[in-house]
């Protein structure tokens, strides 16, 4: 189990590569935000796969790239934008699949099936918490998770937003589905 809880937070680290790209030239912090987004919702998974590498066997590379697409289909609305000299904030509503919950599902199978006999010596466990764990995260169809972000701008020397998505744990928390926050829930529940 630690190592599938390895594997979902390397997503996080993804996240953070795709937030790294540059926003270019853009007038406001809102601006700046948006480019950025839409920067990790139009990253090529060919890309994606390279700062975020499939760690498991080459026979999960196609449910790994299923949930990498899955992961870019969030939906935002820019809600606020509060400017501030050289400082702003700007508040983003995220709208995506509740991998969170399905993550949750996950080790509630698992612990189910441990009880049960159904998980036995002869289990090849690492293969039945990949699998479980892929058929739960891409079963998910609906964007039933939502959470208010609220993102950091400063501008730059030569006067253009930059933003702290890059190290925004809430954004990417947002983007993960609440993965992280169910994660830690679970952790500290143990």
């Amino acid at each position: 189990m630690k190592k599938a809880k390895k594997i979902l937070l390397a997503g996080l680290v993804f996240a953070m590569v795709l937030a790294m790209t540059a926003c270019g030239k853009n007038s406001t912090p809102s601006e700046s935000v948006e480019s950025e987004l839409k920067a990790v919702q139009n990253e090529s998974i060919s890309d994606l796969e390279k700062t975020m590498p499939n760690t498991m066997d080459s026979s999960y590379s196609d449910d790994w790239k299923s949930f990498l697409k899955k992961i870019q289909k969030f939906d935002y609305k820019i809600k606020d934008e509060k400017i501030k000299g050289n400082k702003a904030t700007v508040t983003v509503t995220i709208k995506t699949y509740d991998f969170g919950n399905a993550y949750q599902e996950t080790y509630n199978q698992i612990v189910q099936d441990a009880q049960s006999g159904t998980i036995t010596s002869s289990t090849d466990v690492t293969k039945y918490v990949y699998d479980l764990m892929f058929k739960n995260l891409l079963a998910v169809d609906k964007k039933t998770y939502s959470k208010d972000v609220v993102i950091n701008c400063k501008k730059n020397d030569d006067g253009e937003w930059e933003t702290d998505v890059q190290s925004n744990e809430q954004f990417l928390n947002a983007i993960m589905g609440g993965l992280e926050d169910k994660i830690a829930e679970m952790s500290s529940a143990q």
